[in-house]
């Protein structure tokens, strides 16, 4: 204000201030700190609210203190372990499922990896690691008799890891749409998983501060194709739940960069020596590679390699009639060589 000398009164003035760039700076790390802050409550209390309306009908075993859910369909000294893709919990076996409960003699076990479905998150494992859990899963329920495995993609890597350590009891292996572990030399190959790998990381990053429904509310983050669309709605709701965690994302994550790095080395020609073995393959650019692992049983007479054309990246759904029809066919000689021995 100043006094204006022919008049008793004041007027006000317009005091300029100066704007330094460091309290700008200072105002927007305030703000975003409150925002995150706000974030990682709002996904710690959601996260809570989500867990008290689940109803989890599947059974859980602890490994190493980690939560591991499992299903099982029917009984027999045959079983039939399953082992999903990535980015996918064991609801991807849903049709393949209707069509063999009804076998006789037979179980029928699934399972998820660590982070995925209603599992603890862990620390970063190998896919020898994973089967080595997967052993403990299986030792702790009584399961020791034979047993075919079927495992698509990913899964396919824990399941040949699973053979190479623990073969006594494998008769046979169903293998779909599976990961050559040759192929991590193939740069092309390795560009499918490095594409994925980023995005995967904002996700982990996101999910701490309730942000990875939003990346999927506006299409930055995908499914697997062929997964979702074939759920039915009450799977549809849990699925979204568990994508938006930082267990899923975390376990989604390390399994890309085990692909990439080529954390795996079981593949070796005659793993299941004589074993029944069937390839489902799909007519892609890595067809041969799939089609190359026949080297791993030393049996012509027990090979069977079906030829698929799968658009989307889970097979399990879309093609559940091949994949048990070759299932049922690799039981049916199971149990004729059953019925050999005991003639002999």
């Amino acid at each position: 204000m100043s006094l204006l000398p022919y008049s008793n009164g004041f007027h006000g003035e317009k005091i300029k201030r100066e704007i330094h760039p460091f309290n700008v700076i200072k105002i927007i790390c305030i703000v975003t700190g409150c925002i995150l802050v706000l974030g990682f409550l709002y996904q710690f209390v959601i996260s809570k609210i989500e867990d008290s309306k689940m109803i989890n009908e599947n059974k859980f075993v602890r490994i190493d203190g980690k939560k591991y859910h499992y299903k099982t369909v029917g009984k027999g000294n045959l079983t039939i372990v399953f082992d999903g893709d990535l980015g996918v919990n064991f609801n991807q076996w849903e049709k393949v499922i209707k069509n063999l409960e009804k076998e006789d003699d037979v179980r029928l076990f699934f399972y998820d990896r660590v982070g995925y479905g209603f599992n603890d998150s862990g620390s970063k494992q190998s896919p020898k690691e994973q089967a080595k859990d997967l052993r403990m899963i299986l030792k702790k329920l009584g399961i020791n008799g034979s047993m075919i495995l079927v495992g698509e993609g990913y899964g396919s890597l824990v399941l040949t890891n699973y053979a190479d350590l623990y073969s006594k009891h494998i008769d046979g292996m169903v293998l779909i749409n599976p990961i050559n572990e040759k192929d991590v030399a193939n740069k092309e190959f390795v560009n499918i998983y490095k594409n994925q790998k980023i995005g995967r990381k904002i996700n982990e990053v996101c999910s701490y501060f309730g942000f990875t429904r939003l990346l999927y509310k506006l299409n930055i983050s995908k499914d697997p194709s062929g997964y979702f669309k074939y759920l039915s709605q009450e799977k549809q709701k849990e699925f979204k739940i568990f994508r938006s965690r930082t267990a899923y994302s975390s376990a989604y994550y390390d399994e890309l960069t085990n692909v990439i790095n080529g954390n795996s080395s079981s593949q070796k020609n005659g793993l299941i020596g004589d074993k029944h073995l069937s390839i489902v393959a799909n007519k892609n650019k890595f067809f041969n590679s799939q089609k190359d692992l026949s080297k791993l049983t030393t049996s012509k007479e027990n090979l069977d390699v079906i030829e698929i054309d799968n658009k989307n990246d889970v097979v399990s759904f879309e093609n559940a009639n091949d994949i048990s029809t070759s299932i049922r066919q690799m039981i049916k000689k199971y149990k004729l060589s059953e019925k050999e021995k005991v003639n002999n």
